[in-house]
């Protein structure tokens, strides 16, 4: 009797989908003295972030992503919610374009001609204004050293003398 109950936990819980928080970006120094950035966000969550920002009531398709539609909301919104800064000076990210992988989205952001500098701080809140559970994961690459760190609500700065 006791492993029919179990199994059939088990099966309901089958049906029930967990929901995880999270993305992941990479923060890439390139020989020609740009900072390449690429972030990964599931594409509900990255949707319903912005739906929420930009007070969008329609259905947002992944298409209109891709194009030129939205790329300027897709811009201001990764400038609100993801501050790069060299010596504590905040530099603007400029929003290349996206790719659609599956379930997330793959966007591409660049900094040029980067100023000599001794720290970087990054500060990544993507998508806390919708979930206090998400955790973005940071990597950062420099001359083949790479360091990482979460993102949390509660602990969401990241700097590094490099």
């Amino acid at each position: 009797m006791n492993n029919i109950k179990l199994l059939l936990i088990v099966f309901c819980l089958s049906f029930s989908s967990h929901k995880y928080y999270v993305s992941t970006s990479l923060f890439n120094f390139t020989d020609t003295n740009s900072l390449q950035i690429t972030i990964r966000l599931f594409k509900d969550d990255f949707k319903d972030a912005l739906k929420k920002q930009y007070s969008i009531n329609h259905v947002l398709t992944d298409q209109a992503l891709i194009d030129s539609t939205f790329h300027s909301n897709i811009n201001n919104y990764f400038n609100s919610f993801l501050t790069v800064s060299f010596d504590d000076v905040i530099n603007k990210l400029n929003f290349l374009g996206l790719e659609n992988k599956n379930d997330m989205f793959v966007f591409y952001l660049e900094i040029e001609d980067l100023p000599s500098f001794n720290i970087i701080r990054l500060d990544n809140k993507l998508l806390f204004d919708l979930y206090s559970e998400q955790q973005n994961i940071i990597h950062v690459k420099k001359n083949g050293v790479k360091k990482s760190f979460i993102s949390r609500l509660n602990n969401s700065v990241l700097s590094l003398n490099i």
